[in-house]
């Protein structure tokens, strides 16, 4: 009787462990959908040129690293895109994210295809992004994000 006891208890363990584990990823999997939709707001706004809504996707330390190096906060890319980037067309594929056991971090890497003119020149670009993103207040916001391509157009800095 006791060995029956037990056998139950342990399946009733199993089931709730079971339980237990499908609930934690699809809590995983509803962080990385909200880190999914940061990221493409996000370059929405780049593309859009529309500073105040990524100034809400991301963290105030936020800082962009360039594929040549450059360091950027938000003020040094709305300056870089006004006076540079027109008719920018962003194109976002093979994204992959990742997400703490916690919780509170994220990172994410994924492909872009830009079109856009530099100083009134017609360029195309391949790169690859990774970003990190922190879950503070509840929030998923973008804290780091590094661009990295095969190679600059002829014409271009950074």
């Amino acid at each position: 009787m006791k060995a029956k006891g037990l056998l139950v208890l342990v399946s009733i363990l199993g089931t709730f462990s079971l339980v237990v584990g499908c609930a934690d990823r699809a809590d995983m999997s509803g962080e990385k959908e909200a880190v999914h939709a940061i990221i493409t707001q996000s370059f929405f706004a780049i593309q859009n040129q529309d500073w105040e809504t990524l100034r809400r996707l991301i963290s105030e330390d936020w800082v962009h690293f360039t594929d040549v190096g450059s360091k950027w906060n938000l003020q040094e890319m709305q300056r870089f895109f006004k006076d540079h980037i027109s008719d920018h067309r962003i194109g976002l594929s093979n994204m992959t994210i990742q997400v703490s056991k916690d919780g509170s971090i994220a990172w994410a890497k994924f492909d872009e295809e830009t079109e856009y003119k530099f100083d009134g020149s017609q360029m195309q670009q391949k790169a690859i992004f990774t970003a990190v993103f922190e879950k503070r207040n509840a929030t998923w916001i973008m804290v780091h994000l590094h661009r990295s391509t095969p190679h600059l157009p002829s014409n271009a800095t950074a």
